[in-house]
């Protein structure tokens, strides 16, 4: 079974952290290895939380889809702030808030979904 095959959230994910890791790879070195790092490990915990959640029961998903979604939401902060401090241009930006939208939703959507389960 190839990654397309997987759950669209799995797959969204990890095109995310695959473009992540070229987009870090022209970090100034200042940045790279602190700010870079801080991303890249945020990313790689966003998705280590959603094949976790995804293996669970019903009952006890929500709790590692907000994980997810809370370290989700950290990498988006860094990559503001790497965009404010102007390490890469408004373009990729545009890239990122696009895959930043369609994440969120998807997230959001299978929360919603996991609590319905337990009520």
């Amino acid at each position: 079974m190839s990654l397309a095959d997987k759950p669209k959230l799995y797959y969204e994910m990890y095109k995310f952290i695959k473009y992540l890791y070229t987009l870090i790879h022209n970090f100034p070195k200042e940045y790279k290895y602190s700010l870079g790092e801080e991303v890249i490990g945020s990313a790689w915990q966003c998705l280590d939380n959603i094949v976790f959640a995804n293996k669970l029961p019903n009952s006890r998903k929500s709790q590692y889809i907000l994980k997810a979604s809370a370290d989700f939401e950290r990498v988006v902060l860094r990559l503001r702030m790497a965009n404010e401090l102007k390490l890469f241009n408004d373009k990729k930006m545009a890239y990122i808030i696009t895959c930043e939208v369609a994440i969120e939703k998807m997230l959001s959507g299978w929360y919603k979904w996991a609590k319905a389960k337990i009520s």
